[in-house]
């Protein structure tokens, strides 16, 4: 996987990823999928899987799992 720090302020390219990895049982992570230059589709516990917010709604929640660290792209997938 071809990997940068995750920066909410640069635009992201349709089927990138940013995602926080999991750092065990009570912080377990993150990953959301680039549909737009800041629009993410991930799946948010009691909200489901939605596109409804940017990568920077985001990443500004207050729940750390959220906080972004890694933006890349997904190996064996034509960009």
């Amino acid at each position: 996987m071809r990997t940068l720090n995750f920066e909410p302020s640069s635009p992201g390219e349709v089927g990138a990823v940013a995602f926080r990895p999991y750092h065990g049982p009570q912080d377990d992570g993150s990953l959301a999928l680039y549909v737009g230059a800041h629009q993410v589709i991930m799946s948010i516990p009691g909200e489901g899987v939605t596109d409804q917010y940017t990568d920077q709604q985001i990443y500004a929640r207050p729940e750390q799992r959220y906080r972004f660290t890694v933006y890349g792209f997904l190996p064996r997938v034509i960009y």
